[in-house]
Parts: structure tokens; sequence; C-alpha cells
């Protein structure tokens, strides 16, 4: 749950999440410094993308609860740890409780698959929770590590509500009267 939560509210990558070590995680923010590979292990983010991304407090205190929890504290470990404190959960897992949660939520497998959710969605969700008319693109692209404007585009998924403003200038445009 921490780790959605987490990739929601930060549009960090499943690999950052992963790679995620206990000495770059502060009570307001989080510095991406690595991502896990499986086939290689820590590794510089993709692009070269380090960066320091906010975290809400909610976020920050699940996160606190988390490490109290480990056996594991000290600074190069991992957060998300899976068969010790330096390889991480495994990402098929990470999936599968992905999944398994969306079922509890009603979403089928079927729906799942048609409209391909998977874990990497929640970077599709904070780029366009931010995008619409409240983060300015260049304060994204450092958020989210993208280094062009054709992929935040990419990123960004419009609903009709996000409209409302269009919807307007064409009421006024093109009354009735």
């Amino acid at each position: 749950m921490v780790m959605n939560l987490l990739a929601a509210s930060t549009g960090m990558r499943q690999g950052e999440i992963r790679g995620l070590q206990l000495q770059y995680i502060h009570k307001d923010f989080i510095e991406v410094k690595f991502s896990w590979e499986d086939k290689y292990g820590l590794k510089e983010p993709k692009n070269h993308s380090e960066r320091i991304v906010p975290i809400p407090s909610i976020v920050s205190t699940k996160i606190q609860k988390l490490i109290l929890g480990s056996p594991y504290r000290a600074p190069e470990d991992l957060l998300f740890y899976g068969r010790n404190n330096t390889h991480p959960i495994d990402k098929k897992m990470v999936q599968r409780t992905f999944n398994k949660a969306l079922v509890n939520i009603k979403i089928t497998d079927t729906q799942r698959r048609d409209r391909n959710v998977t874990f990497h969605s929640w970077r599709h969700f904070f780029n366009t929770l931010c995008r619409v008319g409240k983060v300015p693109d260049s304060k994204l692209q450092k958020l989210t590590g993208h280094k062009t404007q054709a992929m935040t585009e990419h990123y960004t998924h419009y609903k009709m509500d996000d409209f409302k403003d269009v919807m307007k200038i064409q009421e006024e445009i093109f009354s009735a009267e």
C-alpha cells in the first residue's frame, strides 16, 4: 500500500521506488538517486534523472511507520526490501498485489487488461493530476524526470471535466441567442 501511495503521490518509477535507500528519505522529500534493475542492481535513474521530489505528510508518516517496523534501518538499506536489505521486493510481487487491489475495488482482470492498468499507471496519474492547470510543465518535468515536452504530453490523459473551460468559451461564443 505504501509503495502505491508513494508512486501515486510522486510519479516515481517502480525501479526508483524499489531502489530507494533509507538515507535518501527525508521528512518532506525524497532524493531519487538510484533505480533498481533486476539484471544490474542499483544504477542511476533513467535518463540520468537524479532529482528531489516532495512527499505529502501522510506519505511521510506511512514511510516512517514502515521504517520503524523494518529489521533494516541502516542508511544503505532499501525501504521496500525483499529477501534481504540489499534486494528489493520482487517486481512481479508488486504487480500481483497491485492487480489484487484492483480486484478488491471491483476492477476485473479483464477490465484491467483492456484499460492497460499497471503499476506504471501511477506515473500517468501523477503527471495528469499535476499538469491539468496546476503545475508548470518545466516543474513537472523536474519531478517526473521527463526530459522532453513530448513525454510530458504522452503522460497526460484528459477527461471531459478537464474541458469545462473550453465548454464555457464555446457556450459564450455559440449561445442560442
